[in-house]
């Protein structure tokens, strides 16, 4: 017995929304969003209570480091990084990592 060969099937059209599963959906993304700040503010205390880490608490004093911004282009520290959580800016947990890591490679330049 032989097979013919079927093409392949187009996709099926995306579902419409309704008002309610979009609110539903916004909510739910909402309530995600929230528990991801609750997380993130958590850690980034965590940092922040840390005394190995007191120097990455506050912006570098320009005055202290006068060519700090011929060397570092984006400076980033934990009081930047917490007020980004208060402002909503973070959408994923990578976003936050990304300025961990960025206060990482500033310390090290």
């Amino acid at each position: 017995v032989q097979f013919a060969e079927l093409p392949v099937a187009p996709a099926p059209p995306p579902k419409e929304l309704t008002d309610e599963e979009i609110a539903i959906l916004s909510k739910q993304r909402q309530a995600v969003l929230r528990e991801l700040r609750v997380f993130l503010r958590d850690a980034t205390n965590k940092l922040l209570a840390e005394r190995k880490f007191k120097e990455f608490t506050k912006p570098v004093d320009i005055e202290e480091v006068p060519d700090y911004f011929d060397i570092i282009k984006c400076p980033m520290d934990l009081s930047s990084v917490m007020k980004k959580i208060d402002e909503h800016r973070y959408n994923v947990p990578k976003e936050w990592l990304n300025d961990i890591d960025l206060i990482t490679c500033n310390a090290l330049e």
